[in-house]
């Protein structure tokens, strides 16, 4: 038996959406299977649940493997934190010259000393500093997770 063309077209239509939703439906399980993936390695590797025997078995690695990255990790932070603290050491070096002395020789061309007050932001000299007390600022305003 035939059938009419709209029917025949009308099924062509249909089976095409069917793959397409099929197809669709495949990559989407695979995207959330890649999404599950990504979160269960980063919920590894900074040591929420290392010993799951239901993860996925692509996201486990040796605990050594694991143990190093993580000490890699913790490595850069304590070198980030040591390196900042040396610059707001060399900082307060700076604040002790400035509220132990005068001021600056040499910055006037007529060789007198140039004062603090006008050296520092606000100052008729202000532009030699700017970087400092911009660094100062920084260096004294709460970065992100510190909890003192």
């Amino acid at each position: 038996m035939k059938h009419p063309p709209e029917i025949v077209e009308a099924t062509a239509e249909r089976d095409v959406l069917i793959a397409r939703t099929e197809k669709a439906e495949a990559e989407l399980a695979l995207a959330q299977k890649k999404i599950y993936t990504l979160h269960c390695r980063i919920a590894y590797l900074i040591g929420l649940f290392p010993n799951r025997p239901d993860l996925p078995e692509e996201i486990k690695r040796s605990d050594v493997e694991a143990a190093s990255e993580r000490e890699a990790l913790v490595a850069r932070a304590e070198k980030a934190e040591a390196k900042l603290a040396s610059a707001q050491k060399g900082l307060q070096s700076v604040v002790g010259l400035i509220m132990h002395t005068k001021g600056v020789a040499g910055i006037l061309p007529n060789g007198e000393v140039a004062y603090w007050v006008d050296i520092l932001p606000g100052g008729k000299l202000d532009c030699w500093l700017g970087d400092f007390d911009q660094a100062l600022n920084d260096s004294q305003s709460p970065q992100p997770n510190d909890t003192k």
